[in-house]
């Protein structure tokens, strides 16, 4: 292991960020590690940097695991509960979703979904707890509040054609339930799928 691969916390020695997430990535579930690839690539680490860990790393157990696991990070998923969407996305063969898609209307922005299929005009949203329940994701606002806000944020979707779908973690940890969930919105699926541009 390289100099670099190791930093100092609070006076004890520790592997870097880079490093822990290529071993996590390496040995974790493939949800549990994507979860973990896109938190690193959300806070600014480049997804070359990663790639250059791994290959520090090597030679490694798990190493191809690891490098899909690099492949497929993507910083734009806002939280975990994307993150393991995607990957059961991915796993049940849906079409590839763009990430953080924003819309408006005559009003002004509507605001960002979590997953588009604009050529299919569906939209999906992944529902976790914490938009509701966490006082310090609803910026002051009450969970009543937030509720009726989102009903009237997916209103003004509808209202421009599109089909809204929302699902949450028991759906999304089952790629199967997932691909069903999604079909029933219209959505084409099948295995032979292929990602491209995967990811940013």
């Amino acid at each position: 292991m390289g100099s670099e691969d190791i930093v100092e916390v609070d006076g004890l020695h520790s592997t870097s960020l880079l490093r822990t997430g290529i071993d996590l990535a390496a040995t974790m579930s493939r949800p549990d590690a994507v979860v973990v690839a896109d938190a690193i690539v959300r806070n600014g680490v480049p997804r070359l940097a990663l790639l250059e860990a791994w290959l520090r790393a090597q030679p490694m157990r798990g190493h191809r695991r690891a490098q899909e696991v690099i492949a497929f990070a993507d910083g734009r998923a806002e939280s975990p509960l994307e993150s393991v969407s995607r990957v059961s996305m991915h796993a049940g063969g849906v079409p590839q979703p763009a990430l953080q898609v924003p819309y408006s209307d005559s009003a002004g922005p509507i605001g960002r979904v979590d997953f588009a299929w604009p050529a299919l005009g569906v939209v999906g949203e992944a529902d976790g707890d914490a938009k509701y329940l966490d006082a310090g994701l609803r910026g002051g606002r009450s969970a009543e509040r937030v509720v009726l806000d989102e009903k009237v944020r997916e209103d003004r979707l509808r209202a421009l054609g599109l089909r809204v779908v929302r699902w949450r973690w028991t759906t999304a940890m089952d790629s199967r339930a997932l691909e069903t969930h999604l079909a029933s919105a219209g959505l084409p699926f099948g295995r032979r799928t292929s990602w491209s541009e995967c990811c940013a």
